[in-house]
């Protein structure tokens, strides 16, 4: 029997990056549980030490001690010893390298331990008569490490007890008292997270079934074959490798690594044959990128197909459904507990739909080979898949078949749930096949079948149109069972591949859930809610809590308290009320500089979401792309959203700038600011004297331009528009000065709830150019340095350091961190109405 595959090679596995992200996790939560419950951790600690304390404590510690030793020394050799029988020279060094690595970093994690915030480090450092040092132990990590690149415990016995006993040295090291529980279990972590990485960068043995796990696994089901050829792989680049089984003995008489077809019964011979191609006629037959496929004779010349799933599909397997049945609502299935358990399934609902009479390839059975699973089956010979299929060959009677056979399987109580493009095929006969039922459902309910029908009346759509695919679907189904499709025609249901094809035709769904619907309005065929959460859920609920982290984790609540216990109550409300007055003068310019007619109460609503996501992202991008998303959902086309916000942006700046000259020149005064006029003019002097030497090279000039170019072409393509139009261009410098001498008003205001008071010239200068400053910075909303900018220009201002200090606090709680909780429900309410 001769078996044509690529040779085993080392795989990069998804499981070992889902390892150390749990690693990663496990030594995050560790340390937080010892931050914040040292005395819980510590008490536990000496439980066990106690518990084993006096004569128990000195009657172990001989055989503890002995034990220590031994393990120390006789587990790695005989990790070593075992991967030296089975000829992994490769990865007995990759695991001592680990080793190395792993004692180096957590050498240089000792080293700067002491340097960290004492609440991450408080729960891992001891205090004996010597001193206090940091309590992790480099030698377990080191084991850890070697042991997590030296293979899985479930493999190897060897490698099993070799974890048990890791496990029991550290306990040793707690009792002894040489490291906290703690401590003990981030050695250990960290060990495990090094390990893993290790692991998937290096690549992990390919354990999945190979030549003789297949020829075994065939013979099981009655098969005998002869010739099995791998056909899912682009061989033009790396051929693959011919082995010879030999029947009864169970392992390969013989291996080479050139490349021969056909394949062929003598080894020895095969030397002299010319390169060929096996002649087989077949479709890939599983959902799933990640399977191998397979073709196979038997002794009679029938031909089937093998479909393989690996172990390192396991994980994505379990993780799909999980997710399934979290995000979806009534969709879910029943989580397959193992490899097998998802073959069974798969295999269950393609015998079924065979069963019902439907155009799908007959399942001969399911076997093991090695730690692999596959399904043996029938082939679909001479058929294109519908991606392939000419569009003249798809006639309305062959449209007509898929809808038929998709109904064959409803009236058996069978959905597919996944067909797309790859799940459709023809034959040479223009007999229409579905295929790929591996994500699909036996007893299912109606929900399905409706989701079935939307599924591929989309997928047709995107092959032959709209109006043939519908009406098509109208000649098998009727007009009552199209209605009742519509609420589900969403892009929620849709396979990845169809809501890729969709990025380019946006418009599809809606027209085909407008022709489906016939004669009722649209508007009374709601959508119907089959997610739990999307994707933008998820993002808003990421914003707050990133938000509320922040403003947490940020505000000293105890100044802030005493700043406002000192404060004058009626200015801290008339500084709120003037922070709101904002909101509606930065959503004017942005209604009135595009054509589309936008609503002023929506375009504000947006601008309240906006101070939430500020909390998140550095000073004046997160509104921005808030703006941008909102435009976007109006019908802005991008490239004109993206040139209204920069127009927006820039109009402010200008609108700011000529806010403090207008002051300037109603007042008669520059400034009142207190600074030595050497230390102004030589500032002044530099800062010229820099911008000067910078333009003058032309390299530095241009690369400048370079870089500003496209934003100012933007810009000014936007700017001759809006100069055009007078009154647009009016509204929107009004609502930038509004914006500008609201949040100057409410500054004044916060200044004023502490009894001072400053000229309206220096009190905008001080603000603008304190903000401006503050804002450079690129912290998320500015927290910290805008606070800080402020103190420092009004204490330069005169205003006393401690009560300046207070103003920046107050005026920053009522226009930034009290109107969080509004951006929220704003967000929310944006959310639900789409406009974001």
């Amino acid at each position: 029997m001769l078996v044509a595959d690529r040779v085993a090679q080392r795989i990069h596995r998804t499981q070992d990056l889902f390892d150390l992200f749990l690693s990663m996790t496990a030594v995050a939560l560790v340390l937080l549980l010892g931050a914040y419950a040292q005395g819980t951790t510590t008490a536990v600690t000496e439980d066990v030490r106690t518990a084993f304390g006096g004569v128990l404590r000195q009657i172990l510690l001989l055989p503890l001690t002995l034990f220590e030793s031994l393990f120390v020394l006789a587990a790695p050799l005989a990790v070593i010893a075992m991967l030296a029988t089975r000829r992994r020279l490769r990865q007995i060094i990759e695991s001592i390298g680990a080793g190395v690595v792993t004692s180096l970093l957590m050498t240089a994690l000792i080293a700067v331990a002491p340097y960290m915030p004492e609440g991450v480090t408080s729960s891992l450092t001891i205090t004996t008569r010597v001193g206090t040092f940091i309590a992790l132990d480099v030698l377990i990590g080191v084991l850890a490490s070697f042991l997590t690149v030296a293979g899985e415990a479930s493999q190897s016995r060897t490698i099993r007890y070799s974890w048990a006993f890791l496990i029991g040295l550290s306990f040793i090291y707690v009792l002894r008292g040489s490291l906290t529980l703690t401590s003990a279990l981030v050695s250990v972590l960290i060990g495990r997270m090094i390990g893993s990485l290790a692991r998937y960068l290096f690549g992990f043995d390919d354990n999945r079934g190979g030549a003789v796990d297949l020829v075994d696994g065939l013979l099981l089901i009655g098969i005998v074959p002869t010739k099995i050829v791998r056909v899912d792989l682009d061989t033009t680049i790396e051929p693959l490798e011919t082995t010879c089984v030999v029947e009864g003995t169970g392992s390969a008489s013989a291996s080479w690594s050139k490349p021969y077809y056909p394949l062929v019964e003598d080894p020895e011979a095969a030397a002299d044959l010319d390169t060929g191609d096996v002649e087989f006629s077949t479709l890939p037959t599983s959902s799933a990128d990640s399977d191998r496929h397979y073709v196979c004779w038997d002794t009679a010349g029938n031909q089937y197909d093998l479909i393989v799933l690996d172990p390192d599909t396991e994980l994505k397997s379990l993780a799909h459904d999980v997710w399934s049945n979290i995000r979806l609502k009534n969709l879910g299935r029943w989580i397959a507990p193992s490899l097998q358990a998802t073959a069974e399934r798969a295999a269950l609902v393609k015998i079924s739909a065979h069963e019902a009479g439907v155009m799908t390839p007959k399942t001969v059975g399911v076997t093991a080979a090695g730690d692999s699973v596959f399904t043996v089956q029938h082939p679909v010979q001479e058929a294109l898949l519908l991606a392939d299929v000419p569009r003249e060959r798809l006639t309305d009677e062959v449209l007509d078949r898929f809808y038929k056979e998709l109904k064959a399987a409803h009236r058996r109580g069978i959905s597919h749930r996944a067909l797309d493009e790859s799940a459709l095929a023809l034959d040479s006969g223009d007999r229409a096949w579905i295929l790929n039922w591996d994500e699909g459902q036996v007893a299912t309910s109606n929900l399905n079948r409706r989701i079935d029908l939307a599924q591929l009346i989309t997928v047709l759509a995107l092959a032959v149109g709209q109006e043939r695919a519908l009406a098509s679907a109208l000649r098998v189904f009727d007009r009552r069972t199209l209605q009742l499709a519509t609420p589900v025609m969403q892009k929620a249901v849709l396979p990845s591949k169809t809501r890729k094809q969709l990025r380019r035709e946006d418009n599809i769904l809606p027209q085909l859930r407008q022709s489906m619907v016939g004669e009722i309005p649209q508007q009374h065929v709601p959508e119907l809610p089959v997610t739990r959460f999307s994707l933008k859920t998820l993002i808003v609920a990421l914003i707050g809590v990133v938000a509320l982290w922040a403003v947490l984790g940020t505000l000293n609540f105890e100044s802030i308290m005493e700043a406002v216990r000192n404060a004058n109550p009626w200015w801290i409300l008339a500084s709120f009320t003037l922070g709101l007055v904002t909101y509606f003068g930065a959503a004017m310019p942005l209604s009135y500089f595009v054509p589309e007619r936008l609503s002023l109460r929506e375009t504000t609503m947006v601008q309240v979401g906006a101070s939430v996501v500020s909390l998140v992202a550095p000073a004046g991008l997160g509104p921005a792309a808030l703006n941008l998303r909102y435009l976007n959902k109006r019908g802005v086309a991008t490239p004109l959203a993206v040139a209204t916000v920069a127009l927006v942006q820039f109009t402010q700046f200008v609108t700011t700038v000529a806010t403090l000259l207008l002051v300037v020149l109603i007042t008669g005064r520059s400034t009142v600011l207190e600074l030595p006029s050497t230390t102004v003019i030589y500032t002044l002097g530099a800062i010229a004297l820099i911008i000067v030497i910078v333009l003058a090279i032309p390299k530095i000039r241009g690369e400048i331009w370079k870089r500003f170019e496209p934003t100012w072409n933007q810009i000014w393509q936007r700017l001759v528009w809006v100069a055009g139009q007078p009154g647009r261009l009016a509204m929107g410098i009004l609502g930038n000065l509004i914006m500008t001498v609201s949040y100057v008003a409410a500054f004044g205001a916060s200044l004023a709830a502490f009894g001072y008071t400053l000229d309206p010239t220096t009190l905008a200068i001080t603000f603008l150019a304190s903000t401006s400053l503050g804002s450079v910075v690129p912290s998320p909303g500015g927290i910290g340095p805008v606070e800080a900018a402020l103190t420092a220009g009004l204490t330069v201002a005169g205003i006393p350091s401690g009560i300046a200090i207070s103003t920046a606090l107050v005026y920053r709680l009522v226009t930034f961190y009290a109107r969080a909780p509004l951006g929220w429900i704003a967000l929310r309410v944006m959310q639900k109405k789409d406009l974001v």
